[in-house]
Formats: C-alpha cells, sequence, structure tokens
C-alpha cells in the first residue's frame, strides 16, 4: 500500500470514528432504502440527529 492509500484509509477511519462521516453514510443508506423521496440536506440531517440525541440519550462522554 502507498502512503497515500495509507493516509486515505487512516482518514476514513478518523472520520468514521468521530462520526464526521455521518451525512455521507445516511445518503448512500437514504439512496438506497427511499429513492422516491428527496434526501435532507446536511444542515436538516444534522438538526434532526441533534434533536433525537437530545430526547434519546445513548451512551456517550457527557
Amino acid at each position: 500500500m502507498s502512503v497515500r492509500g495509507f493516509s486515505h484509509m487512516v482518514l476514513r477511519v478518523l472520520r468514521g470514528m468521530s462520526g464526521l462521516d455521518a451525512y455521507e453514510r445516511y445518503l448512500a443508506h437514504h439512496r438506497h432504502a427511499h429513492p422516491e423521496m428527496p434526501a435532507p440536506s446536511r444542515g436538516e440531517f444534522y438538526r434532526a440527529k441533534w434533536d433525537h440525541e437530545s430526547t434519546s440519550p445513548t451512551a456517550r462522554c457527557c
């Protein structure tokens, strides 16, 4: 594996661990599960995600 390939892999893992890729993963799911419906914007997605996390907390650090 090249240095460039390795760095892309590390960044992908870090984005996944930190949740920074949540919107991209949701879009992939949405295209597959609900192709007839328009996808929410990034802002709408994160607003709904944060609202859901606030009303039904799961294991988290704070």
